[in-house]
């Protein structure tokens, strides 16, 4: 995990994922960021995806991670 929370890539795909206001980029984004999640950690994301999900999202992902460094 130390490896996940530390990659410079990672940490730009969230904020490219904060800053979007494009909601088909910011699904795309945020799956992504789940697929680098170990198993155990990844969320359960719905088949139908807002904007506001998108932010709840990530920030659980952004307290999951603080919570494992």
């Amino acid at each position: 995990m130390e490896i996940l929370t530390n990659s410079p890539s990672w940490v730009e795909l969230m904020q490219s994922c904060i800053d979007s206001e494009d909601i088909d980029k910011r699904v795309e984004m945020l799956e992504r960021i789940n697929r680098l999640l170990p198993k155990e950690n990844m969320i359960n994301l719905p088949s139908f995806i807002t904007n506001d999900y998108i932010d709840k999202a990530l920030y659980l992902l952004e307290e999951r991670l603080l919570h494992l460094a």
